[in-house]
């Protein structure tokens, strides 16, 4: 399984079906856990992080997915 497949699998098994859920979630722990209400992450971004992997891009992690809290 890829890296980008793993993200996907990760954001599914946490019950994000899209990738605006899954955005708005892991800006809402962010800010929490950072506690810095700045913090977001846009859908558009976490399409890039799933999509095709492309040379000397930093390798998406799915730690922050597993971890979010369920809702």
């Amino acid at each position: 399984m890829g890296r980008n497949d793993a993200l996907r699998a990760a954001r599914l098994r946490a019950g994000r079906r899209t990738v605006e859920q899954a955005a708005a979630r892991l800006t809402t722990h962010g800010q929490q856990l950072l506690d810095e209400r700045q913090f977001t992450v846009s859908a558009r971004t976490w399409r890039w992080w799933e999509g095709n992997a492309r040379a000397g891009r930093p390798r998406p992690t799915t730690d922050g997915v597993r971890n979010l809290p369920k809702q």
